[in-house]
């Protein structure tokens, strides 16, 4: 429970001093250093999700079973995102636009590769609630 709510506490903490700051990017190259900022809507987003992230490290330290919930339903939306927005990022790298079977065959791989981290992360917060509260909730 100490290590979750450590890391959602610096996980928060890096989102507001990034919505605070505004910088998306910073890059250096023979034409000198190049900072990009992130628009208002963007940096609204990433402080949200900060206070969100802070308000799960102190309903878990603090034993809410919403907290606990709402990290669990978080993993899983973060983990679509994650597939989601690398397999178009990804096929927006590319020169010529890849067609749509190469896209979801990159979105599966993505997923099947990543699927082991979330399942191993989901079993280790539902056996931190468990061991919290005495049940499965």
């Amino acid at each position: 429970m100490n290590r979750l709510t450590i890391s959602l506490f610096v996980s928060g903490l890096l989102c507001v001093v990034s919505a605070v700051s505004g910088i998306s990017s910073f890059t250096t190259g023979n034409n000198g250093t190049s900072i990009t900022h992130a628009t208002l809507t963007g940096r609204i987003v990433i402080f949200a999700i900060g206070c969100a992230a802070f308000l799960c490290a102190w309903g878990i330290r603090n034993r809410k079973r919403l907290a606990w919930r709402a990290v669990f339903v978080g993993l899983g939306i973060q983990w679509v995102l994650f597939i989601v927005g690398g397999t178009l990022a990804t096929a927006a790298g590319y020169a010529t636009k890849p067609s749509l079977s190469e896209t979801l065959l990159f979105g599966g791989m993505l997923a099947l590769v990543s699927l082991p981290v979330v399942l191993y992360w989901g079993r280790r917060i539902k056996r931190d609630y468990a061991a919290s509260f005495g049940d499965d909730g």
